[in-house]
């Protein structure tokens, strides 16, 4: 008979270590839950008024209030030691505390969306200074 894997070591097996770009190292789940990610994608096409499919998350680089509920509903079902919340709670990180480009990695690390065009845009213009004109 084959080894059958518990449930503990499934949920280990998805969780891995990751350094952040501020040189932090969290563990964090590998990727989101089905059930995040279908829940994810519900409230941001909702917020966006567009239909619930993968082209949402084009939407997130247009709109930074979108981004903005993305992180609020990723980070915490992403993050495990240590624990992030969106509220200041006894035990925990507040999402409020973490670098913008930390929170851009860990979304990442979340969806396996490295390579997205629109990721990279929303990082670059938050992290480029921005020349004034005179």
């Amino acid at each position: 008979m084959e080894n059958i894997t518990s449930i503990g070591k499934y949920l280990e097996m998805q969780s891995q270590a990751v350094t952040l770009p501020s040189g932090a190292v969290f563990l964090i789940k590998k990727r989101m839950a089905y059930g995040d990610y279908i829940d994810l994608v519900n409230k941001l096409s909702k917020a966006a008024g567009k239909p619930a499919d993968a082209n949402i998350f084009d939407e997130v680089g247009k709109n930074p209030e979108l981004l903005n509920q993305m992180l609020e509903i990723m980070i915490p079902k992403l993050s495990i030691n240590p624990k992030i919340s969106i509220e200041e709670e006894e035990g925990s990180l507040s999402i409020k505390d973490i670098t913008f480009e930390d929170l851009l990695y860990l979304m990442q690390q979340g969806l396996k969306v490295k390579d997205r065009e629109e990721i990279e845009t929303v990082k670059e213009s938050f992290l480029t200074p921005k020349l004034s004109s005179q």
